[in-house]
């Protein structure tokens, strides 16, 4: 298990999604969660506050989690990325580069089980605190 508080931006565009995940997230205790409705918005509290994970939709209505992550690795190789999605056909999306596409850490397919959800967010921060922090 991961050691210290932990900050989670979820992004999705489905406002009464964001708030039911933030709610179960939040009730898992120490994980402090920070919502965005939009890329750009979370792109803005990327830039503002340190950030231990994103886990974010796939398809919204301006811009994608793949424009998402495709932004980010630019800068943080490291950050890990959980992504929803209802399709079933994200594994052939060209959205990426397949340097980017295999920096996700996980893809999990709507609806969410939170028991699933929950046990891949700890695997990914434990996994992330045990890796080096450079970007």
């Amino acid at each position: 298990m991961f050691s210290g508080a932990k900050k989670i931006l979820v992004v999705d565009d489905e406002k009464e999604l964001t708030a039911i995940m933030s709610q179960a997230l939040s009730s898992w205790g120490r994980m402090s969660i920070v919502q965005a409705d939009s890329v750009d918005k979370a792109l803005e509290i990327l830039r503002q506050q340190h950030i231990d994970l994103v886990l974010t939709d796939i398809k919204m209505k301006d811009k994608s989690g793949y424009d998402l992550l495709n932004e980010i690795r630019v800068t943080d190789k490291k950050l890990p990325f959980i992504m929803i999605s209802g399709q079933t056909n994200i594994y052939d999306d060209n959205r990426c580069s397949p340097e980017v596409f295999k920096s996700i850490y996980a893809f999990l397919e709507k609806p969410l089980k939170l028991a699933h959800l929950k046990a891949t967010i700890s695997k990914a921060l434990a996994d992330s605190q045990n890796q080096p922090k450079s970007k």
